[in-house]
């Protein structure tokens, strides 16, 4: 069970935000505005994730809720402090800690959150028997490369 949506948490710099919000924007782009509510919204600007502490967009590549703050864990200097991190060649992809994940989960108190918390009970009942290896590889990412690739 998942909520159906990549969660992001970026690095608050003003370069990076610039950087996400251009990679949102896109003529497919749409922005959750309520309940239920969806308007175009093809250019994201990156103030926006300064004056909301969650927002919400539907893209090309599917939903996408950009936090600025993780409920009940806090900013991303608090998330990075207990965050897994992956290497790829030259990138670095943190997630956060499972254990601030459900505490968040708990703290928002939304229905589809309820419903994914028993997975992650079970994931992180498994991290602690078998310990994540902290690798990726290419071949993790994307298995079957595109004959163009090379």
């Amino acid at each position: 069970m998942s909520t159906d949506d990549l969660d992001l948490m970026p690095d608050p710099d003003p370069a990076n935000l610039e950087r996400l919000a251009t990679a949102l924007s896109g003529p497919e782009t749409a922005k959750r505005t309520g309940a239920g509510i969806v308007e175009p919204h093809p250019v994201v600007e990156a103030m926006e994730f300064r004056t909301a502490t969650i927002c919400s967009y539907v893209t090309a590549d599917g939903p996408i809720d950009v936090l600025m703050e993780l409920p009940d864990v806090g900013s991303y200097d608090d998330v990075l402090r207990n965050a897994r991190r992956y290497a790829l060649d030259d990138i670095s992809i943190y997630t956060a800690d499972i254990d601030d994940i459900i505490r968040s989960k708990v703290a928002t108190d939304r229905a589809k959150d309820w419903r994914a918390l028993d997975v992650l009970y079970e994931t992180r009942d498994r991290l602690r028997k078998e310990p994540d290896s902290y690798e990726v590889s290419a071949s993790v990412i994307d298995p079957e490369p595109d004959a163009d690739d090379g």
